[in-house]
Order: C-alpha cells, then sequence, then structure tokens
C-alpha cells in the first residue's frame, strides 16, 4: 500500500512538476478516450449515405414513371393521328355524295366513332352541266366555276367558312 501511495504521490509530484515549466498547459483538458467521437462521426456518415440512397432511387423511379408516361402518351397519340387519317380518308373517298357520306357515318357508329361532318352549303360548283353544292362541289367541279367558295389554301380558325370539312369525333 505504501508503494502504491508513493507511486501516485510521484506521478502527482511529475505532474506539478510540468505545470510549473508551462503554466498553459494545465488548462487544456485532456481526454482519455475518443472512442465516443468516432461512434458519432460514424453515425452521421451513414445517415448522409442513407439519405443519398434515398435519393438516388427516389430519382431512378420517378423517371420510369415519366418515361412511361411519355410512351402511352406518344402512343395514344400517333394512334389518334393514324385513326384521323383513315377516317378523313373514308371521308374523302365519299366524294361528297351524300348518301355515302350517310352510310359511312353509319359505319363510323358501329364502332363508337360518333362523327358530325359540317360541309360549306354556301359553296356551288358546276361541272358537265351539273350543278354541286357544298364539299361536292370542291371535289366534283375545278376550281374556275366555284361560287360563294373560299379559294384560300390557308385555314383561319376564326373564320368557319376557310375550312373545307369539319368534323367532330367523339
Amino acid at each position: 500500500m505504501l508503494k502504491q501511495n508513493l507511486e501516485v504521490g510521484k506521478h502527482s509530484l511529475e505532474n506539478e512538476a510540468r505545470r510549473l515549466e508551462d503554466p498553459a498547459a494545465c488548462c487544456i483538458p485532456r481526454f482519455r478516450s475518443e472512442k465516443g467521437v468516432v461512434l458519432v462521426v460514424v453515425i452521421v456518415l451513414s445517415a448522409v449515405s442513407l439519405l443519398i440512397m434515398t435519393t438516388l432511387i427516389y430519382m431512378v423511379t420517378i423517371g420510369t414513371q415519366v418515361s412511361g408516361h411519355q410512351k402511352n402518351y406518344k402512343t395514344a397519340l400517333e394512334a389518334g393521328i393514324g385513326c384521323g387519317g383513315e377516317i378523313f380518308y373514308g371521308l374523302i373517298n365519299t366524294r361528297a355524295h351524300n348518301e355515302k357520306i350517310a352510310g359511312f357515318t353509319s359505319e363510323l357508329s358501329a364502332y363508337n366513332v360518333n362523327m358530325l361532318v359540317e360541309t360549306p352549303s354556301v359553296c356551288t360548283g358546276l361541272a358537265s352541266a351539273a350543278t354541286f353544292t357544298g364539299l361536292a362541289a370542291k371535289f366534283m367541279t375545278p376550281s374556275t366555276t366555284w361560287v360563294n367558295c373560299d379559294k384560300f389554301i390557308a385555314i383561319n380558325p376564326s373564320y368557319t367558312s376557310t375550312y373545307d370539312m369539319k368534323a367532330q369525333c367523339g
């Protein structure tokens, strides 16, 4: 026991001697272990890496969803354009005969496509001593014989007589 007290006293004397040599050293706290600091640093770095990984997974998921929505939109758009083109080709193929247009619209109705065809009724044209009105005048007669027909190629949406034909599907 005496030996232990001497060793403790010896350490105290050494510490006191160091303090006297460097008075500023006595005020600096000294930690015996830094294991807790390492744990805190590891937890913070783990949280940051988890946040980065979560953000990356979220961005990949959202990118995939947006890509799928764009694909569906483009598919529907192309189908609509193709279907509309086919419908108007069939309408033009009737050569504006009222009976054929009526049969064409009833055929479309069988496929649940309701279409209202509007043609300019004030337009008339002559061909081979026959008078045609409406869209038939534009299909069956030369433009030099047109009366009250719009001869311009450009379409003005605010002026409905510039349309040769108009169809509302739905």
